[in-house]
């Protein structure tokens, strides 16, 4: 009977180290903080500008910061939201701010390995930054750009690439891999915007809380 008793003991000390082991090896925190740096352009040919700029632009930078809630947490399956700040520099064409909220489905694939599909809505406001000339005497000159800002709604879709570090800590690290495409138009129907596509990749940290 002590023997018994004794291997029971064992038995659910070892079942509920296990079952430790399994939760603090896996933990979701419930929020997250979040930092992206991407480059975008658009999705064909596309110029602003009343003359053509020479200059090469090769860098098209972005950056973003948010802050990611996680409403369902599986073994291998998350759903979450995030809340998102963002600013966008295109040399010669726009500077641009955003305002918006994704929503993902991240599976995990492989040990620490996992991918995400975010879909958001962004509101986008945009002030165009492209070089102006205007003619005078016999030369081009210069001009101010006296173009408003515009209101946008940008709808973004992407593909998420990460791996966790630190799994056991309270504050995983996660280093994100991702490219979106998004579709920008119109705040407003019928204000004369037109609908554009661009295309973006990045890299991103993100860090439990």
């Amino acid at each position: 009977m002590k023997t018994k008793l004794i291997f029971l003991g064992l038995l659910i000390f070892a079942t509920s180290a296990f079952a430790q082991e399994i939760t603090t090896m896996h933990p979701a925190p419930k929020y997250a903080a979040r930092l992206d740096v991407y480059h975008q352009y658009w999705v064909g040919d596309f110029s602003y500008g009343t003359l053509a700029v020479v200059d090469k632009v090769n860098w098209r930078p972005g950056i973003r910061a948010g802050i990611e809630r996680t409403w369902v947490a599986k073994k291998h399956f998350r759903l979450y939201q995030d809340l998102v700040l963002g600013y966008y520099h295109n040399t010669y064409e726009e500077r641009s701010w955003i305002l918006g909220s994704d929503i993902g489905f991240e599976w995990r694939i492989f040990k620490q390995f996992r991918a995400a599909l975010p879909l958001g809505v962004h509101y986008n406001n945009a002030k165009a930054i492209d070089v102006r000339y205007v003619y005078e005497g016999d030369k081009w000159v210069k001009a101010k750009n006296t173009d408003k800002a515009i209101s946008r709604l940008q709808i973004p879709v992407g593909l998420q690439l990460g791996w966790r570090f630190m799994p056991s800590s309270p504050h995983p690290v996660d280093l994100l891999l991702h490219g979106t495409l998004s579709a920008i138009g119109p705040w407003q129907p019928r204000s004369g915007i037109p609908l554009l596509f661009t295309k973006a990749a990045g890299l991103g940290i993100r860090i439990g809380l």
